[in-house]
């Protein structure tokens, strides 16, 4: 008790200290986004009081439709005030797809005309900041613009107060970063803890939405900003279509110049192996002619030698006879010489001896005349006898 009078007391100090706008201020529109199964409708009806929204068991999404839902409450340290609060389905629900979610969410805009004082990001403590979580955020930016974070604040639900400061020890570098982005304007709270003991948690939650408020000069996200988050988007869509259709076109040209490339590669390596066959089949029959060409040599060789072999038995042929003729000659040479010396030692008396019985028979039987004759015709009978001998 003594708690929620201090919170109570720092409201209205608050409250003196920014000035009369917000006293001014009959309505204050809030709106929940996160992702689906982190308490955004528990946490709905703490702060409306009552069980204005169907809430549920675990991480399924009952939320389908953007809600909203008005009541007026005594606002710490004002006087009584409309509170509009604005349940919106959950992002990464399996039952559809973001894109369709996201355009839901963006009902929440017309839903709270002339627009939303303060977001109310939700994220379950109970679970490890996830890439889900990481990616809800990113996706309320987009689909919200820059000016979404001007007007956010973060409650983590489902955390025990004995586990605030484990809890924060936790924090990852992403979680830091988007609380960073935020302000720092965050707080917890227990959705399950029974809502007379929730004054504490509640107080701090009134205290960001006060503060988020007079920071904006009480202003309000406003539909143009809605509207121009979403030119941005379909600029940026633009954008990407045309950088994917650029880069479809540098593919396309790309593939082009690599299937000409190809086909090129192709016919040169066609010509390539035509000229690689019409290479073999000329060696081939340069081989071919080379091994006739030694064929031939060889042959031409071999005559040659066997020319040369018939032309060397020739002249041994042509000397042999040449030494067996002058052997002949010599032999024979040899035998007149011998009959000439024969004939120089025996000659002489058988010459004298027949033309003495020549000479003598002839005078004795014939006349004169008789023994001329006679004397020719024992001269060559002595000479024809020597030559036969």
């Amino acid at each position: 008790m003594m708690t929620y009078q201090l919170m109570f007391l720092c409201l209205i100090v608050l409250a003196k200290t920014y000035g009369d706008r917000f006293t001014d201020m009959e309505e204050i529109r809030v709106v929940l986004v996160g992702k689906t199964g982190v308490g955004k409708s528990s946490l709905a009806n703490v702060l409306l009081n009552k069980d204005a929204f169907v809430t549920g068991i675990g991480s399924s999404s009952i939320t389908q439709m953007t809600q909203s839902e008005r009541v007026t409450i005594k606002f710490p340290g004002f006087d009584r005030k409309k509170l509009v609060i604005i349940d919106t389905p959950g992002l990464f629900c399996t039952r559809a797809n973001n894109d369709e979610i996201a355009e839901e969410i963006g009902r929440c805009v017309e839903m709270s005309l002339p627009g939303p004082h303060v977001f109310v990001y939700v994220i379950s403590g109970s679970e490890r900041f996830t890439k889900e979580d990481l990616n809800t955020f990113n996706h309320l930016k987009l689909r919200f613009g820059d000016d979404f974070i001007n007007h956010v604040i973060v409650v983590f639900t489902k955390i025990h107060p004995n586990e605030v400061s484990e809890f924060a020890k936790s924090h990852t570098k992403e979680l830091k970063d988007i609380l960073a982005q935020c302000n720092n304007y965050h707080t917890h709270i227990n959705t399950k803890t029974p809502r007379d003991r929730l004054t504490r948690e509640i107080a701090s939650i009134w205290k960001l939405i006060y503060e988020t408020v007079q920071k904006n000069d009480c202003t309000h996200y406003t539909s143009f900003m809605f509207k121009q988050a979403e030119k941005r988007r379909e600029d940026d869509k633009k954008r990407e279509e045309e950088k994917l259709r650029l880069e479809r076109e540098v593919l396309r040209q790309a593939a082009a110049k690599e299937k000409k490339r190809e086909k090129e590669k192709q016919q040169w390596e066609k010509e390539k192996e035509i000229l690689q066959k019409k290479n073999e089949e000329l060696e081939a029959k340069r081989k071919e002619e080379e091994m006739k060409r030694k064929k031939e040599e060889t042959k031409r060789k071999e005559e040659i030698k066997e020319e040369e072999k018939k032309r060397e038995e020739r002249e041994k042929k042509r000397k042999e006879e040449k030494e067996r003729n002058k052997e002949e000659e010599e032999r024979k040479e040899e035998e007149e010489e011998g009959k000439y010396e024969w004939l120089n030692g025996h000659c002489d008396l058988k010459a004298y001896t027949l033309i003495a019985l020549g000479l003598s028979g002839t005078l004795f039987t014939a006349g004169p005349l008789a023994v001329a004759s006679t004397g020719v015709a024992a001269t060559g009978a002595v000479l024809k006898y020597m030559c036969d001998v």
